[in-house]
């Protein structure tokens, strides 16, 4: 394994601000360290994207790793039949409206030896259309 000192010094060739770093694109550098099956397994243990029913790729977030977690309007996952596992941890799904606004968080768990189940980590507030109560319909 080659240190921080081998593989990076190339990259900061003409560095001069700590912000010319935080440009540089970490995660394709280290992938391209990687040998083809190492790449494949990374994917085949972490995707980077889910495909939904409709045919989707949706990006799974990894800023948690304990929830794995996927930004998915509702009517996307329709159709799935089996709880989303990446590295053996149930997807999270930040299910999001038509309008890309958050709706629900559901998670899938699994006990040893169970069947998976969702669980509603939270409800999101909805912002809902004044009330109709003292209108006509004329007007």
């Amino acid at each position: 394994m080659q240190t921080a000192s081998t593989w990076l010094r190339p990259h900061l060739v003409g560095f001069r601000k700590r912000s010319d770093v935080e440009r540089l694109p970490l995660a394709d550098i280290l992938l391209n360290m990687l040998s083809w099956e190492q790449r494949k397994q990374l994917d085949d243990l972490a995707p980077s994207h889910w495909i939904a029913p409709t045919g989707t790729r949706v990006a799974i977030d990894y800023s948690d790793p304990a929830a794995p977690t996927v930004r998915i309007r509702l009517q996307e996952v329709f159709g799935v039949k089996d709880s989303p596992r990446v590295a053996g941890i149930g997807l999270t799904f930040e299910l999001l409206s038509p309008a890309q606004r958050p709706v629900q968080v559901t998670r899938t768990s699994q006990a040893s030896g169970a069947h998976p189940t969702s669980t509603c980590v939270r409800t999101c507030a909805v912002a809902s259309s004044p009330p109709l109560a003292g209108r006509s319909p004329g007007g």
